[in-house]
């Protein structure tokens, strides 16, 4: 998420810090190893969820790496000749050739120039890849098999970044899926409840109470989602004149934390106990009752712990 500089230097925060925990080095690490490793590798999750602020960390890291980012916005329209074009415009000064085989055999000798004897490091990255078309994802597969120079093959490396329905794609092809490194940023295995309350205090220290950055943690998963509501309550907060984010700031109603945790009208009703029905009274403002609300609230928060855990 753009961050709000003026609001941050208000607060006293630094709005170009960044968050790269345990787990983050970790995935930076795999994603290294598959360039260096001229791999194809997959890095998959919601939005929201880091994806190319991850990408972007493991690359930086990475000196020797020439990057080539392919910004066509209409994917679902993409062809190799496209991507085969767009890496001769980006690792050379050359126009490239009109013709499919003659392009691809110029850019098999800027890759063999660029990577053996130059020394680098050549990774093609492509966002929203969930929009790629199948048969594209096995163009790029039978493309980095082919280019040879000098009798070298595997020139490049290739990052696809996308939701969830690149999965699906790169499975409809065994030959890619079985090729392709995955990286999943979900749930289970991504920046888990402590990872999300180390992530709010690297970026907002102080300025969120430690019971706010307790419940934030338990509420939102992704970085973004975490982000988008903190910077609203800091609006609010630099209008009234308030210097931290406390209970006072921060209270969602029912309706919020629900649509926060994607959680249904009968998840509420197993955990709280409370009729589905009355629960849905609730939570339009027909049912009033102090004790229904409160076994509600209580159910909300169970089901946030253990999402969170």
């Amino acid at each position: 998420m753009e961050r709000d500089r003026s609001l941050f230097r208000h607060f006293g925060l630094n709005p170009e810090q960044l968050y790269f925990g345990t787990t983050h080095e970790r995935y930076a690490q795999r994603i290294q190893d598959a360039v260096e490793s001229r791999l194809i590798v997959s890095v998959i999750g919601g939005f929201g969820s880091g994806k190319t602020t991850l990408v972007s960390a493991a690359l930086e890291s990475l000196p020797g790496v020439v990057p080539v980012f392919v910004n066509n916005p209409d994917r679902e329209r993409l062809r190799i000749g496209q991507i085969l074009s767009t890496l001769i415009i980006n690792l050379s000064t050359e126009n490239p050739k009109r013709d499919a085989a003659t392009r691809e055999v110029q850019l098999a000798r800027i890759l063999g120039e660029t990577v053996v004897l130059k020394k680098k490091e050549v990774c093609l990255i492509i966002e929203n890849a969930h929009r790629l078309t199948s048969e594209l994802l096995l163009a790029l597969k039978d493309l980095r098999e082919s280019l040879k120079y000098r009798g070298k093959g595997f020139l490049f490396s290739i990052i696809l970044v996308g939701q969830e329905g690149l999965r699906d794609k790169l499975e409809r092809y065994g030959e890619v899926e079985q090729r392709t490194r995955p990286i999943e940023l979900d749930r289970n295995g991504w920046m888990c409840l402590e990872d999300r309350q180390d992530y709010l205090r690297t970026l907002y220290g102080d300025v969120i109470a430690p019971e706010v950055s307790a419940r934030l943690a338990s509420l939102f998963t992704t970085p973004l989602a975490i982000d988008h509501v903190v910077q609203e309550k800091m609006l609010m907060m630099r209008d009234a004149g308030l210097k931290v984010l406390d209970e006072s700031v921060f209270p969602l109603s029912l309706p919020e934390q629900v649509k926060a945790l994607r959680v249904s009208l009968r998840d509420i009703e197993r955990v709280s106990k409370v009729p589905k029905s009355t629960v849905e009274d609730v939570l339009k403002g027909k049912n009033t009752d102090p004790a229904t609300i409160q076994r509600i609230q209580q159910g909300i928060n169970d089901i946030a712990l253990t999402r969170a855990a």
